[in-house]
């Protein structure tokens, strides 16, 4: 995934250069922008294939547990400590409800 990540940056840097040299700053057709859309499609497969990979049944009841004792011990009663608490933890409630309404 790096590696597409890099190539992209690489491939944003020459589309930006081919539209100040080719397009003199203007709209119109860039060679580069296909290449760029590809790998954000392969990207985007790629990262959805981890998540996939990562978030088991079992991760999900374990993740389960985890955030309802954040919940139960009163650590998480607004938004902030939401934002908080998902970033200590790595993983998103929002992607926690999805794999739990997708192992009921």
């Amino acid at each position: 995934m790096e590696t597409i990540k890099l190539e992209i940056k690489d491939l944003n840097a020459k589309r930006l250069m081919y539209i100040n040299s080719m397009l003199e700053g203007g709209e119109g057709y860039n060679p580069f922008d296909d290449k760029i859309d590809d790998l954000f499609e392969k990207l985007s497969i790629l990262e959805k294939e981890n998540e996939i990979k990562e978030w088991t049944e079992d991760t999900t009841a374990k993740r389960r547990k985890i955030w309802n004792n954040l919940v139960n011990n009163g650590m998480i009663k607004n938004i902030k400590e939401v934002l908080v608490q998902q970033r200590k933890l790595g993983w998103k409630m929002d992607t926690l409800k999805k794999y739990i309404n997708l192992y009921k």
